[in-house]
């Protein structure tokens, strides 16, 4: 087989859109079909060694994937939509500012003393202050994300690990602890806010708004109106962290370790260590997280002594 790795990717891809488009309710019997199927085609001589048993082991496993992690995202909203509770969690970025209001990530721990454990986009007051790692202590109104221009909301924080929304009460009281230590992670958030500070220091409101989206990801600073220019002439993609990004970051760390001289197997290892970081400060977004596979699989191969297959 002379591209696995683009079998396996495109079948996975594939599956992954069926998968979201068929529903939850699909998912597990289409993988349970796919899994005996891919049996069945290792009984059968003729195609025991062909393409037959790989792509139906990756798209039983992207549709088993699903099955297994979407609940683990979408019943948590499901069943706090339109509710009020009191929680504990603890902040996983600083809060932001998005248009006119202040929003953090926050990972719930317990809610009306009950152990939990997921994500939560809370609409934070004025005067909140905290960073990575803070413990806060409140109630809150919890609902499902709605509405959006073209596309789902819902869905949007799903792809980002978010169950719910929720909105702080301003009448009531709520408590802010700060970390006592904070693990490596919080340090790479910690960067992440000081370069969007140094964008910011250095740039006009606008012009540091638009850095930050297509260097580090973040858009809570570009305008709806720029968003919407954006998309009219098609590069809106510009603003999500990708492939682009992972070129410039690699090409750049290998060209500046050959200025160096270091070994060619030192310069692959240093650059993916560049690239894995970067992957981190950008919060190992989506498409991110794609682009920058794709690009240590790329230096891997220069590791290796092995050419470089673009589609592999």
């Amino acid at each position: 087989m002379r591209r696995p790795f683009a079998l396996v990717g495109f079948t996975y891809l594939l599956a992954q859109v069926a998968a979201v488009f068929l529903g939850l309710p699909w998912a597990l019997p289409i993988a349970c079909v796919l899994l005996f199927l891919m049996g069945v085609s290792l009984m059968i001589p003729r195609l025991r060694m062909g393409i037959f048993p790989v792509a139906l082991c990756a798209a039983s496993l992207a549709f088993g994937g699903f099955a297994a992690l979407a609940p683990a995202v979408t019943l948590p909203g499901e069943e706090l939509n339109d509710r009020e509770a009191s929680f504990v969690g603890t902040l996983e970025e600083a809060p932001y500012r998005s248009y006119d209001n202040r929003y953090c990530t926050i990972r719930l721990e317990s809610l009306d003393e009950e152990p939990v454990d997921f994500r939560v986009r809370l609409l934070v007051p004025e005067n909140l202050v905290g960073e990575a790692g803070t413990c806060l202590k409140g109630k809150a109104h919890f609902y499902l994300p709605r509405g959006g221009d073209g596309f789902s909301s819902r869905n949007y924080y799903a792809s980002q690990g978010i169950s719910v929304c929720a909105y702080l009460y301003g009448y009531e009281p709520y408590q802010v602890i700060p970390p006592a230590s904070k693990s490596f992670w919080h340090h790479i958030q910690d960067l992440r806010i000081s370069l969007g500070e140094a964008v910011d220091f250095l740039l006009p409101e606008e012009e540091a708004g638009l850095l930050k989206g297509v260097l580090l990801g973040d858009k809570s600073g570009i305008s709806p109106e720029l968003t919407a220019d954006f998309r009219t002439v098609g590069l809106s993609h510009v603003m999500a962290v990708s492939g682009l990004h992972m070129t410039t970051v690699a090409n750049l760390l290998t060209a500046i370790f050959l200025a160096l001289h270091v070994p060619r197997r030192g310069r692959a290892v240093l650059a993916s260590l560049g690239v894995l970081l970067f992957m981190a400060v950008v919060d190992f977004a989506p498409s991110a997280s794609r682009s920058g596979i794709m690009c240590l699989l790329y230096l891997a191969g220069g590791f290796l002594s092995r050419r470089s297959d673009s589609l592999n």
